[in-house]
């Protein structure tokens, strides 16, 4: 067994950072064709950082068990902040996920994709040929319209909330909120790590209103 690093390039940190930042994917990709798909980079104040591009690689580090990785140590606190949800290990990870985790279940993400369509497909129809594009405004404003097009986390009735209770995973928790301004102020009291900001979903009013049935009158 080698503690080897992989290759990367060997352009001083201070090089790599200004290539890094001033066309990040391109500078990955270009590292990709010149060294594989696992290849070390190496930023000024940063531990070296091991890049995957290979499929079978990255399932590699996805089935490492929690105590086998840190994500703290891992992670960059300059662009996430330190108590990031993708930077937090142990119960604090687990506490933060269940809170944000709901409106994310697998049997919802289905609905989500043609409201993501629609929105991105909007977004492109109002650009033109030739046009310079600032891409993250527009990946903004369609996650803006996405996130209150779909679920949120109020209002809730009744019947929604033992679905929400059943529905939950491996993480158990009380939903003891009926609006949405009253779970995010469930937040603030626990305190939560990611910053949170929602509308209230049309298909959460919806189905507070009418019910989960197909109504079309």
């Amino acid at each position: 067994m080698t503690n080897a690093l992989p290759p990367g390039p060997s352009e001083s940190p201070f090089v790599q950072a200004a290539q890094f930042g001033q066309a990040p994917y391109a500078f990955l990709e270009r590292l990709g064709r010149r060294f594989g798909p696992i290849f070390t980079i190496r930023l000024p104040g940063d531990p070296p950082r091991i890049a995957l591009s290979e499929p079978a690689l990255i399932r590699q580090v996805f089935a490492l068990k929690p105590e086998q990785i840190s994500a703290a140590r891992a992670g960059f606190p300059v662009n996430f902040g330190e108590r990031s949800l993708l930077l937090l290990d142990g119960e604090a990870h687990r506490r933060d996920r269940a809170l944000i985790m709901p409106p994310l279940h697998g049997e919802r993400l289905p609905g989500y994709a043609r409201t993501m369509r629609d929105a991105t497909v909007r977004a492109l129809d109002a650009l033109r040929p030739g046009e310079e594009v600032d891409l993250l405004p527009l990946l903004q404003g369609v996650t803006l319209e996405v996130m209150g097009e779909g679920d949120s986390m109020g209002p809730l009735n009744p019947g929604m909330k033992r679905l929400a209770v059943q529905r939950l995973g491996d993480i158990k928790y009380p939903i003891n909120w009926t609006s949405l301004d009253e779970y995010l102020r469930v937040l603030e009291a626990k305190g939560v790590s990611v910053n949170v900001a929602s509308f209230i979903g049309s298909a959460t009013a919806r189905i507070h209103v009418l019910g989960e049935g197909d109504v079309r009158s």
